[in-house]
């Protein structure tokens, strides 16, 4: 059941749900450091409770996608041979166990050695602006100097619970999810084999695997980098915008980097270009051969 079917141009999909909790977190922290005393450090419910609405109306809004993307990959699943099928069944095993461990580990407060920038700066710097009630500088500390946008976005989430929790770092795993799947699923086009190995190969990386429940954020810059790319693919150039300023911005490196690793993307689009790959038009790219299937 291959499609050609064109990109929708939605203003948000349930894959980028994270986003959400950024675009709320982000101007509510400001609110809160000028106009709530925090003596103990702690924010207000207010960001998760918006985000919970916000959620409960974007699965509501969705709900005839939702339902028509299970009966249509039911319909794939059945016409699969019984290679796939019980390759697929090994990766529903696999990834319902990898969720579990993961909301689980989510639910306990920054703990771990390798949560300690965590503890360090990420979660410390925010709160120490709310004890003070000011964004002046902090003398002792040189991470008030970094340029930290996502940690104020989510310190609102971060800070409400008595302990400082790092449930969202698990809501942005389930967004890196959903949006590889429609990376794949774009430039494959909508090979639904491909969505299952994406799937398996990213639970089943180093990376992930050392940081899936954790309060680190490399799962989080992931996620942004390429949620940012899928929005504009789908045309949410304001967006996606907003979702690579957040990742640009996120670590004094990182500019840098990106440049580098824009540098040899291109390099490589146009190397496929030349090989008859890809074709290039102005505002997308459609593949032509698909490389693995």
């Amino acid at each position: 059941m291959e499609s050609d079917r064109p990109v929708e141009k939605k203003l948000l999909t349930l894959a980028h749900l994270p986003t959400v909790m950024l675009a709320i977190g982000y101007p509510l922290y400001w609110i809160e450091l000028y106009l709530v005393n925090h003596k103990n450090g702690r924010t207000l419910w207010l960001g998760w409770i918006l985000f919970a609405v916000a959620a409960a109306w974007l699965v509501w809004s969705h709900r005839r996608f939702i339902a028509q993307a299970i009966r249509e990959m039911k319909v794939r699943f059945e016409e699969l041979d019984l290679f796939w099928k019980c390759w697929l069944l090994l990766v529903k095993i696999f990834v319902l166990l990898i969720f579990m461990v993961g909301f689980y580990a989510a639910l306990l407060p920054p703990h771990l050695i390798q949560e300690t920038d965590a503890l360090n700066y990420h979660i410390t710097i925010p709160k120490q602006h709310l004890l003070l009630n000011s964004f002046q500088h902090i003398p002792w500390s040189t991470a008030d100097l970094y340029l930290m946008p996502v940690d104020f976005a989510l310190a609102p989430f971060w800070l409400a619970t008595h302990l400082p929790n790092k449930f969202p770092q698990f809501i942005f795993l389930l967004g890196l999810v959903g949006v590889s799947l429609n990376l794949v699923d774009y430039f494959s086009r909508r090979n639904f084999k491909a969505g299952s190995l994406i799937v398996a190969a990213l639970l089943g990386s180093h990376f992930l695997g050392i940081q899936i429940g954790t309060a680190m954020l490399d799962v989080v810059l992931c996620y942004l980098a390429l949620a940012a790319l899928d929005s504009l693919l789908r045309g949410s150039v304001i967006l996606s915008a907003f979702e690579f300023s957040f990742y640009l911005w996120s670590k004094s490196f990182l500019p840098l980097s990106t440049a580098l690793a824009l540098a040899v993307f291109l390099g490589l689009v146009f190397f496929l270009k030349r090989r008859g790959f890809v074709e290039l038009s102005w505002g997308r790219e459609r593949v032509v051969e698909s490389v693995f299937f």
